[in-house]
This record gives structure tokens, C-alpha cells and sequence, in this order.
């Protein structure tokens, strides 16, 4: 399998692809316009609210943290 896979491999990765991978998402040269808000929208489902800190952790001045930590 790797033998078929590096003749393949080497056949098609050429420089050309690579720049153009880099130039198709932005990176070189650099466009942060080439993605707008909508293209992020499926991430905003993943976004949880922040847990409410632990009254004890306020009260002993340590750090807040997650009362379903304790």
C-alpha cells in the first residue's frame, strides 16, 4: 500500500498545488476578508455559556472555577 501510495504521491503533490492551497484559503498573500461570518456560522452551535463561578472559590479569594469541578 505505500509503495501505491508514494508513486501517486509523488505524482501529484507539485509546488504548483501547494501554492495554490495557500493562495485559495488566504494565507499567502495574506486576505482576512476571504472568509466572512457565514462561513463560521457551524461553529457557533459548538459555544456553551460560561459557567457560573463557585461561591466558595470567591469567598477563599482563589481562582473561580466551575462548581461542577468540585
Amino acid at each position: 500500500m505505500a509503495a501505491i501510495f508514494g508513486r501517486a504521491y509523488l505524482k501529484t503533490a507539485t509546488p504548483d498545488k501547494a501554492v495554490h492551497g495557500f493562495e485559495s484559503c488566504g494565507l499567502w498573500p495574506f486576505n482576512d476578508n476571504i472568509f466572512g461570518d457565514e462561513d463560521f456560522a457551524a461553529a457557533a452551535v459548538t459555544e456553551e455559556p460560561e459557567p457560573e463561578p463557585c461561591l466558595l472559590s470567591i469567598q477563599t479569594n482563589d481562582e473561580p472555577t466551575s462548581c461542577r469541578e468540585s
